[in-house]
């Protein structure tokens, strides 16, 4: 049943020996759960961000989003992607905050409260 499946591309990056990247399209179907969505469009920004696909792969992570809206790492990959982008400094902020606040133990505090420093400071 169609309404009960989602169909989704997914881009799998191989590596050729000269260090180029392919992308390979691949269809996955899954049952149609917000836990097994939010992981699909997570796997796919994964992809995009590996591919170089930034603009795509914050698409995918703010799907994830929607299926799993306090998934701290998606927060922090979004991060991570508008502070390199450098399209939008307070989504940035915003984005690695959130993470802080869901993961206020996380290992990495220190180097996502500089980031956020770093952000504020290139306005």
């Amino acid at each position: 049943m169609r309404n009960n499946m989602i169909v989704a591309s997914i881009l799998v990056v191989s590596l050729s020996f000269a260090g180029c990247a392919r992308v390979l399209p691949k269809r996955i179907s899954v049952q149609e759960s917000a836990a097994e969505k939010g992981a699909l469009y997570e796997e796919l920004g994964t992809a995009y961000t590996k591919a170089g696909l930034y603009d795509q792969a914050i698409e995918a992570y703010k799907n994830s989003l929607v299926c799993d809206p306090n998934n701290a790492d998606i927060h922090y990959y979004l991060g991570l992607l508008y502070q390199k982008s450098n399209k939008d400094v307070e989504k940035a902020v915003f984005h690695f905050k959130r993470y802080l606040y869901l993961k206020p133990d996380a290992k990495n505090r220190e180097d996502v409260r500089y980031l956020i420093e770093m952000v504020l400071n290139k306005r």
